[in-house]
């Protein structure tokens, strides 16, 4: 090895140890302004700055990402009965404009279905037939498979329709998982009755 080669390698040697180093510091407690608290100057200037900024589709999903399975800052935080009354007064403020109102009653909530959910069930869906259901599926949500000791079970009716009460057409559901199914009903439609011939063979 000649004394050039000998020489660049003692001089990568010792930007590897300075890069080393330097992540050492900047890592962990370290870290250059941990601890440091943002006056409320700065607090406003960020504020202002932000102010009207929308993040990317890009970004929004490395945020998602980045949050998925931590939770939430302020989880298991009681509000203070300062912030209850104001979050009281703008829900006041919200209901009492008409065009807000008009969104969410009657047949523009997007919920709505030719007003079928205050329909009354057939005369042949009885606590014996819900009952049946239930043992036939072990008391068990049959998407989420959590139980009746975990959770409230309901029945649910595949395609719908509160009329149509045959076996093949009724699923034990939990709560959660049965709202669930008010959305993109044709998916769920679909999905349950795959599913109820799955378990049948």
């Amino acid at each position: 090895m000649s004394i050039a080669q000998s020489q660049a390698g003692i001089r990568r040697w010792k930007r590897k140890k300075e890069r080393l180093a330097q992540s050492q510091r900047m890592s962990g407690r370290n870290t250059r302004g941990t601890g440091w608290k943002h006056s409320a100057q700065t607090k406003n200037k960020i504020c202002i700055s932000n102010t009207g900024k929308v993040a990317s589709l890009f970004t929004r999903k490395k945020m998602s990402l980045a949050r998925k399975g931590k939770p939430a800052w302020n989880k298991g935080l009681a509000c203070s009965s300062e912030t209850k009354e104001r979050m009281s007064l703008a829900s006041f403020k919200r209901w009492k404009n008409p065009a807000f109102r008009s969104k969410l009653t009657g047949k523009n909530h997007y919920l709505y279905i030719h007003g079928n959910s205050n329909a009354p069930y057939g005369k042949d869906y009885t606590y014996r037939l819900r009952k049946q259901v239930r043992t036939r599926d072990s008391n068990t949500c049959q998407f989420c498979r959590r139980g009746q000791k975990e959770t409230r079970i309901t029945v649910h009716h595949i395609d719908y329709n509160k009329n149509h009460n045959k076996k093949k057409n009724l699923i034990t559901l939990c709560m959660r998982c049965n709202s669930r199914a008010n959305f993109n009903r044709e998916y769920w439609k679909t999905y349950y009755y795959a599913l109820l011939r799955k378990t049948r063979k």
